[in-house]
């Protein structure tokens, strides 16, 4: 079964099954692999697959596998072909039978951990890139906010300052006496009124 194969493996099938033709793509009837154009290819495909663009370090790879350069099969001056006697395209059960060669697994390691380092700096440096996003469309916001009362404070009922509401209280405690004396003027005329036509 595939998915017993190592996960670079695995990845490596999938992405030859998908890969556009003028990148590369199975060869040799199947039994080998050809990366027309490595530059392009580091570029837009390895990306997707192994989250890093280094051909160098997916060649390394390959020689860790145990995989080995074949017959060219076009003239284009940059293709490169590798084949493994157990990898290939319609037999991906074989896969499970390459083996990882140990002679260079410290390399290997120290290389693995020197490319998961960098993918998580890169990693570290995307969120801080979209935080540093968020953050100025925060501010943007704000400041939009803030015009948008500026504009809408005419129209907002305020409370008169504190002078104006003294002047005013002082205005109603004096009108409202002046209306109490006119009150009972105007109830003491009407009665000297009624008691003259009595």
């Amino acid at each position: 079964m595939k998915s017993s194969a190592p996960m670079f493996l695995q990845k490596l099938f999938d992405m030859l099954h998908a890969m556009p033709p003028f990148l590369g793509g199975w060869c040799h009837g199947g039994s080998a692999f050809e990366i027309s154009a490595p530059l392009e290819f580091a570029r837009l495909v390895l990306p997707q697959y192994f989250k890093h663009s280094k051909y160098t370090s997916f060649v390394r790879q390959l020689n860790f596998y145990g995989f080995v350069k074949g017959a060219k099969v076009s003239d284009v001056a940059t293709s490169v072909v590798f084949q493994h006697v157990h990898f290939v395209q319609h037999k991906p059960h074989l896969m499970r039978r390459i083996k990882r060669k140990t002679n260079h697994s410290n390399e290997a390691f120290n290389q693995d951990a020197a490319e998961a380092v960098d993918e998580l700096r890169r990693d570290v440096g995307e969120i801080k890139a979209t935080l540093s996003g968020l953050d100025a469309q925060l501010k943007q916001l704000q400041e939009v906010v803030k015009v948008t009362m500026t504009l809408l404070e005419p129209f907002q009922f305020k409370p008169p300052p504190p002078l104006h509401q003294e002047l005013l209280e002082e205005a109603i405690a004096y009108y409202m006496p002046a209306r109490s004396e006119d009150d009972d003027w105007s109830r003491s005329s009407s009665h000297h009124r009624i008691m003259h036509q009595e």
